[in-house]
């Protein structure tokens, strides 16, 4: 039953996670800052391409989908703003944090199915969220560029309608 016990253990974080992720303060996401900003080596969410995102990003499960009355769709509704696209932002690195958590938690299970078969559920789970890690590192920097424009247009080249991103920084 030792892969039961690894099971189970996977099932309990992944559904203790989503709570978690709705309980962390929008005021500590800070998508401009490390971790959440791309590394030269993704080319702005380019790199995601090599590997297919394009194909099968929209075919994953979407917590937006399973859970409709706790959170909104992840998709920008006509006539969006600066409001919804700072959400879908703060959304895609609570998103991102809470799968790389995942990724490594998930290591674990090896300790209640120790051997190959232990290690094939955590590789499993691990290549799982790391896809939905990548989603949110392919999307992120096209959301941040809409996201400068609309401020910029907005408000003129030095203000932003968010306080908190005037002079490029937040508080």
């Amino acid at each position: 039953m030792a892969w039961f016990d690894s099971f189970l253990y996977l099932v309990f974080i992944s559904i203790i996670a989503f709570p978690v992720g709705r309980m962390i303060p929008k005021h500590w996401i800070k998508y401009d800052c490390f971790p959440f900003t791309s590394y030269e080596w993704e080319d702005d969410g380019r790199i995601y391409n090599k590997i297919g995102i394009r194909k099968w990003m929209n075919k994953v499960p979407d917590m937006s989908r399973i859970m409709k009355k706790c959170m909104k769709r992840k998709e920008l509704p006509k006539g969006f703003g600066d409001d919804d696209l700072r959400y879908l932002l703060d959304e895609t690195c609570i998103a991102e944090l809470i799968h790389s958590l995942l990724c490594v938690a998930g290591l674990y299970c090896m300790n209640y199915w120790p051997g190959l078969g232990g290690v094939i559920f955590a590789v499993l789970y691990l290549v799982g969220n790391l896809l939905f890690v990548c989603i949110q590192r392919h999307n992120r920097p096209k959301l941040v560029r809409v996201y400068k424009r609309i401020c910029k247009e907005r408000s003129g080249i030095h203000e932003s309608p968010d306080p908190q991103l005037q002079y490029g920084r937040r508080t």
